[in-house]
């Protein structure tokens, strides 16, 4: 699935970079279509944020990260690599209030940063 964002940023940059050549006029279809560093195009990669986020849910993420499972450190390396990725879970935030303890749920939706934080 999360190849679709890197095909979509494909498809920019090569209409981007074919727009307004002729095919015809003699320039071969490998000299108009190098791909090299389509993942690099601030244009493609724009246009790819603008159409594909991948949204997932994971309940217990906000527990799982708090008590520092492994579980927790693999769905924090997929947001890293998959920066379309967003990940939904329940945060449970307990106070003190009037000498009882409160439960407040919360629903989160985060990603990765580029510093592999959430965000």
């Amino acid at each position: 699935m999360m190849y679709y964002r890197k095909a979509l940023m494909l498809q920019t940059y090569l209409e981007r970079t074919t727009a307004g050549v002729d095919l015809e006029a003699g320039l071969g279809f490998d000299e108009v279509s190098d791909t090299r560093g389509f993942d690099l195009s601030p244009e493609a990669r724009a246009q790819a944020d603008l159409k594909f986020t991948y949204v997932v849910t994971c309940q217990i993420y906000g527990k799982q990260k708090e008590e520092q499972k492994p579980e927790a450190v693999d769905i924090a390396l997929l947001m890293q690599r998959n920066e379309a990725l967003r990940v939904a879970f329940i945060d449970v935030v307990e106070t003190l209030r009037d000498g009882k303890v409160n439960t407040e749920y919360y629903s989160k939706l985060v990603k990765a940063d580029i510093n592999g934080k959430d965000k």
